[in-house]
């Protein structure tokens, strides 16, 4: 039998490195980070990373922004892409997965991504 971690899991542990990685410079030295977990469902491992909180916008997320009319889609004759554009005066952070609504069918993202406020078609 062999002791071996599978490739999901291993990409989970990878994630939260780059999260604690990211995290840490900004988070002051008198109040540490720390990890909590695992906490198990299934095959599904979660943990959980404890700091204070960082001061600064909070990007809108997808939903938000459809809601509000902050961001378009624009189709560009392919399936496979479309521009979206940010119209209003805040981030807005797109996670893979989420659903964009909008053109000649609805589409899941591949890729998470932060559009600053009014760059254009992205």
């Amino acid at each position: 039998m062999q002791n071996s971690i599978s490739p999901y899991k291993f990409s989970l542990f990878l994630l939260l490195v780059a999260l604690i990685a990211a995290v840490g410079p900004a988070i002051s030295s008198e109040q540490p980070t720390r990890v909590s977990g695992p906490h198990l469902h299934d095959n599904l491992s979660i943990y959980f990373v404890h700091g204070p909180s960082v001061e600064g916008p909070v990007p809108l997320t997808l939903e938000e922004a459809m809601k509000t009319g902050g961001i378009r889609v624009h189709e560009t004759g392919s399936v496979q892409q479309l521009f979206v554009e940010n119209l209003s005066d805040k981030e807005i952070f797109i996670q893979a997965g989420d659903i964009v609504k909008g053109g000649k069918q609805d589409r899941v993202l591949t890729m998470s991504i932060v559009l600053p406020p009014k760059p254009g078609r992205v």
